[in-house]
Formats: C-alpha cells, sequence, structure tokens
C-alpha cells in the first residue's frame, strides 16, 4: 500500500494518472515530446553506425578487386646493382653508357635569363610555344632567375643560338648553351641597350 502511493505521488508530479487504472500514466505533452526526441536521436546515431560500417565495408571490397586484379609484370620492377665493396667499404658502380646518353639527352637543352626581370614560369611557357614550330620537348624553372629549355635535337638548338638577342616584355633574353659548370656571373659578358627617345621630331 505504501508503495503504490509512493509510485502515485511521484506520477502524480510527473503528469495525471486515470482513476480506473492507477497505475496507467498519462504524460505531460512536455515529456512525450521529449522521448520522441531521444528515440530520433537514437535511431539517427544506428543509421549513422550503419552507414560508416557500410562505407568500411565497401572499401576493403575495393582494396580486395584492386589488389586481387593486378598483374605482375616483370618490366616494372626495379633493377639494382650491388655496390663494389673495397677495403671494407661499400662504392657505388656507375654505369659510363647510361651517364653518355643522359649528357647526349641534355646536349639539346639552353639556359635562358631575362635581364631585370623574374618572369613567371607559365608566361615563359606560353612565350616560347609562341616562338613557333621549335620543337620545344621541356621548359623548367631552375635557380637564380634561369630557365632551361630542351629542343628535340640539337641542331634546333644551334639554329636558336645563331638568331641572336630576343626580348620578353622589351627586356633581353640572354640564351647559353646548357653546361654542368654553369656560372650565373660569367653567364652575361655583354649587353646591348636599346635607347629610346620619345617625341624627339627627327
Amino acid at each position: 500500500m505504501q508503495f503504490t502511493e509512493q509510485i502515485r505521488s511521484e506520477r502524480r508530479a510527473l503528469g495525471s494518472f486515470d482513476s480506473q487504472d492507477p497505475l496507467l500514466v498519462r504524460l505531460h505533452p512536455d515529456q512525450i515530446m521529449v522521448r520522441e526526441e531521444e528515440e530520433s536521436l537514437q535511431s539517427a546515431r544506428k543509421s549513422w553506425v550503419d552507414e560508416v560500417d557500410n562505407l568500411q565495408l565497401a572499401s576493403q571490397n575495393h582494396w580486395q578487386h584492386f589488389t586481387g586484379g593486378k598483374v605482375l609484370n616483370s618490366d616494372a620492377k626495379l633493377s639494382f646493382t650491388e655496390p663494389v665493396i673495397k677495403e671494407g667499404r661499400k662504392i657505388a658502380h656507375i654505369d659510363l653508357e647510361e651517364v653518355k646518353l643522359e649528357e647526349e639527352s641534355w646536349k639539346s637543352a639552353v639556359i635562358c635569363m631575362v635581364l631585370g626581370a623574374n618572369i613567371p614560369l607559365w608566361s615563359l611557357k606560353f612565350y616560347s610555344e609562341n616562338l613557333g614550330p621549335l620543337g620545344i620537348v621541356q621548359v623548367a624553372r631552375m635557380t637564380k632567375g634561369l630557365t632551361m629549355v630542351k629542343f628535340n635535337d640539337k641542331a634546333t638548338r644551334d639554329e636558336v643560338l645563331e638568331n641572336g638577342m630576343i626580348q620578353f616584355d622589351r627586356k633581353p633574353v640572354f640564351i647559353r648553351p646548357w653546361s654542368a659548370d654553369l656560372n650565373v656571373i660569367r653567364f652575361v659578358k655583354s649587353v646591348p641597350l636599346w635607347i629610346r627617345l620619345p617625341n624627339l621630331g627627327l
């Protein structure tokens, strides 16, 4: 009897109870709204967890298909040359034939420098493409304002070097053949000057 009265007092504080059934509680509308929000939050958490599980499972399946369908190619393997051991020290072995091939490929390149300006690389690429069908293979930025331009062959490089001084945005462009011991100080030996005299009236 005392326990029933305690339940009634607690439920009387929370809501109202039916006189026919003292244990049947009619909850307040605010309490019903809170319960609905809690149930909605729980269902949202469950759906989020299921979505994460499905995403992880899908990524595992994609990785299994990637590794399972991969075909090993002998050409893709890295070649390794054992170092030479001399007096207990490992010395790298250099293939002179490969060095000569690389050196020959760089003989068709020139180094350019625009005097008095540090031109963006994209602008130099656009400028070099509009020079004509010169067969430019690569344009790359180097240090200290130098730009490397590589041609298809050495004959095209020589043709560009023989054309003399060119200008970029009214600034002289110095062109020199590529060399391993390139020195910026010795890069420019003489500078041509153009004097503009506007409205001179001659």
